[in-house]
């Protein structure tokens, strides 16, 4: 519940401040007075965008800030900790706002910076704004499907067979993607299936099986020089007259000759010894490595054609041969998944009947609610439509059948016959704006105990009504504030006389400057402005008089 609603430098507003209670509110004033300013304050704190235009004239920047009450703050509470505002659930919600001729608009909750899409995601729950227009609302079947629903207490269904159709919907994409992948998957079967088989045949051992295999190459296509070059070594070391192991091994034992214990004339001896052990090593390894050299054209021959299937492979899969049995394990998972498309489109058309089916069920039972409904509605706006002033007046509420749809399977669609031995006109087609603004009101009549909203703000819904239909409209707004908190803007003193609490906007000239005041009514102010509104400047005692009858009525 709205608690209390400052407004600075708002249109002609320089600074006001109103406190509201439980029950019936209505703002009156004369024509230009500033009435509009707190509706667009109201709308700016439930997120509207921010408009410069509504800058007072002279001032850099306009701020308003409302304080509300919570009864059930839960889902607020829960929205507002999702957005990073830290709330206790025990405070009051006070929500400001500003904004500059530079166009910044800034937003504090309780205090905290907020973006505006946070104030949209709350505002549902807060409070809500029927301005002069929103009879327009009306002419969009959409909304009469909205109407019926929130009537019938539809919200479970509806959001079972929203659900319902767009898992169908996605279920059914699904198996289209399938198809076109299992049509575009076939056509390279073919070739999955022959590179496959071509990688499988080569038998690759290692991930480095072609390193092996060129060095092998190498030892096996130049095994004559080898042997020539070894066999030489092998004679300079060993085989000739004067070789170099026989003149290390005379050099080592004149070396031996000198018998002193001179510790760098052991380390000599002792280095040398190590020479021609380690010679005589390399040269026994010379030799085994010479005599395993065999000539073998066939394995030469059987190497080279391995190494070129291999470069082959890594030139199309590679580079590496890792890459090349990487590429085998995909294919055969992409074969392995190309098998398994049967299995997945047979399962898939499975869930499909099963959502079919389940979805019909829901759009059937929901069919059914609304058809309930649809009588209970007619009847209850009839007899609404009858005080407004509007007795011979019928809503015909047809529900059409239709394709299915995440709303169900028909339209939903109002249609009014206004007066006896007319035909039924569409709301968008031949409906007066009186008409459309009593169905509204007596709409909104039925459907203020069904909507979760604490606070109505009505902009002048009113201004097309008067006459005998005027005092009806405040007693329907009066019944209304029962249970809600009833704000009203409203130029027709018979709703005004039923005011709880009665505001009186004002202008005022001063140093040049008109300005907005707002001032909150005692009883005898409130007959004052009522007779005002009556016309009571000409007609002073006769406006007097009516006033009076009109605020006794109103207790009645």
């Amino acid at each position: 519940m709205l608690k209390e609603l400052s407004i600075d430098n708002i249109i002609l507003m320089e600074s006001s401040k109103i406190s509201f209670e439980k029950g019936l509110h209505i703002f009156s004033g004369e024509t230009g007075a500033g009435k509009t300013a707190v509706m667009h304050a109201l709308r700016l704190l439930l997120g509207a965008k921010a408009d410069t235009q509504l800058i007072r004239n002279g001032a850099e920047r306009a701020c308003v800030s409302a304080l509300f009450e919570l009864q059930d703050p839960a889902i607020i509470f829960s929205i507002l900790l999702a957005g990073g505002i830290d709330i206790d659930p025990q405070d009051s919600l006070l929500i400001k706002r500003e904004i500059s001729l530079l166009g910044k608009s800034r937003v504090y909750i309780n205090n905290q910076m907020a973006q505006v899409s946070l104030l949209k995601q709350i505002a549902p729950f807060l409070m809500e704004v029927i301005a002069q227009h929103a009879s327009q609302k009306l002419l969009d079947p959409d909304y009469h499907r909205e109407i019926i629903d929130t009537y019938g207490a539809h919200s479970h269904i509806t959001q079972n067979v929203m659900e319902s159709y767009f898992h169908l919907a996605s279920l059914n994409s699904e198996y289209q993607e399938l198809l076109s992948r299992e049509q575009n998957e076939n056509a390279l079967k073919k070739q999955w299936h022959a590179e496959h088989e071509e990688l499988d045949l080569a038998q690759i051992s290692t991930l480095d099986e072609d390193e092996i295999l060129f060095q092998e190459y190498e030892k096996l296509s130049c095994t004559k020089e080898l042997h020539d070059s070894l066999s030489k070594n092998y004679h300079l070391l060993q085989e000739q007259e004067q070789s170099v192991l026989a003149s290390l091994k005379v050099g080592y034992a004149e070396l031996n000759r000198i018998n002193i214990t001179v510790p760098e004339f052991k380390s000599l001896q002792e280095e040398l010894s190590h020479i021609i052990e380690n010679l005589n090593e390399f040269s026994f390894s010379i030799l085994h490595f010479r005599d395993s050299l065999e000539e073998n054209p066939q394995r030469l021959y059987e190497i080279d054609e391995r190494l070129k299937l291999l470069r082959s492979l890594c030139k199309r899969f590679g580079p590496t041969l890792q890459d090349v049995l990487a590429q085998k394990e995909k294919l055969s998972m992409q074969l392995t998944q190309f098998e398994g498309i049967s299995k997945q489109k047979e399962d898939l058309l499975k869930q499909i009947e099963s959502e079919k089916k389940k979805f019909k069920v829901l759009c059937d039972e929901l069919s059914k609610m609304r058809k309930h409904a649809q009588g209970k509605l007619q009847k209850e706006i009839q007899t609404l439509l009858g005080q407004l002033n509007l007795p011979n007046a019928e809503l015909v509420i047809e529900l059409t059948p239709i394709g299915p749809s995440a709303t169900g399977q028909e339209s939903v669609e109002f249609f009014l016959k206004a007066n006896v031995g007319e035909k039924k006109a569409a709301l968008k087609d031949r409906v007066s704006g009186g008409e459309l603004s009593r169905l509204l009101l007596a709409l909104k009549v039925i459907l203020s105990d069904l909507e979760d909203i604490p606070t109505l703000f009505f902009d002048e819904v009113d201004a097309n009504l008067g006459g005998e239909t005027a005092p009806k409209i405040g007693k329907l707004l009066k019944k209304m504030s029962k249970d809600k908190q009833i704000i009203v803007i409203t130029h027709l003193p018979q709703v005004a006389v039923f005011a709880d609490h009665h505001y009186q906007i004002m202008k005022k000239e001063e140093k040049s400057r008109t300005f907005s005041l707002i001032e909150q009514l005692n009883e005898k102010q409130k007959q004052k402005e009522i007779e005002r509104m009556l016309g009571g400047k000409e007609l002073s005692k006769k406006a007097s008089e009516l006033a009076t009858d009109l605020l006794h009525s109103s207790k009645l």
